[in-house]
């Protein structure tokens, strides 16, 4: 599932990227139209490209000069230059959507949205990490509960190097056992790794 999820991921980054790729050439042709700025512009790179080839000398103020007339047309006609410019790759991982063997942060929103998404749990309701045990009025159960639960946050934090994978949760009602596994689903998901929570009932 997580492969699967990674993959969906990285091709929803692909497209945000060919997308802005495309934004970019189309505000750049847009600002072209307009013959005072394709003026500007070829009268700059005809300037440029010409004292390249013909190896004639231009000097830095003509071409100061020459690019400052480009940069205004395109500001007095509510354009930039960054606006040609598609998004820039991510500097943590080069545009390669991993890092460090995980999903960059560049990729991290679609990848959570699809895993919980998937997973049929959102990871921003109650996690392990959200307990706290002067919350619970019996001290002897806090104590109790706080045990459990950092029992949990350790399994889940060094998953999936564990022994078990399958936990089920056994007791009276009332014990807190869904609250348990919810929590336990979600410190899976924030982990950023997939969770499936399901009431025993529903294996029969």
């Amino acid at each position: 599932m997580r492969e699967r999820i990674l993959r969906a991921a990285l091709a929803a980054g692909e497209d945000r990227k060919a997308a802005a790729a495309l934004r970019a050439d189309e505000a750049r042709q847009r600002a072209l139209a307009v013959p005072e700025i394709a003026r500007a512009n070829s009268a700059y790179r005809e300037a440029v490209y010409g004292a390249a080839l013909t190896r004639t000398p231009l000097s830095d103020e003509k071409k100061r000069s020459l690019r400052k007339a480009y940069t205004d047309a395109l500001t007095a006609h509510g354009f930039s230059e960054s606006d040609f410019e598609p998004a820039p790759a991510c500097p943590l991982c080069g545009g390669s959507g991993i890092r460090g063997g995980a999903p960059c942060e560049c990729i991290r929103e679609d990848y959570m949205a699809l895993l919980q998404k998937e997973c049929g749990l959102d990871a921003d309701g109650y996690a392990l990490e959200d307990f706290d045990a002067a919350k619970i009025p019996d001290p002897e159960q806090g104590k109790l509960l706080g045990a459990l639960y950092s029992a949990m946050q350790g399994l889940v934090a060094k998953y999936p190097d564990v022994n078990r994978r399958i936990i089920v949760f056994s007791g009276g009602t009332g014990t807190g056992k869904t609250v348990l596994a919810e929590a336990m689903a979600r410190q899976m998901l924030r982990k950023g790794l997939p969770a499936l929570f399901m009431s025993a009932m529903s294996l029969d």
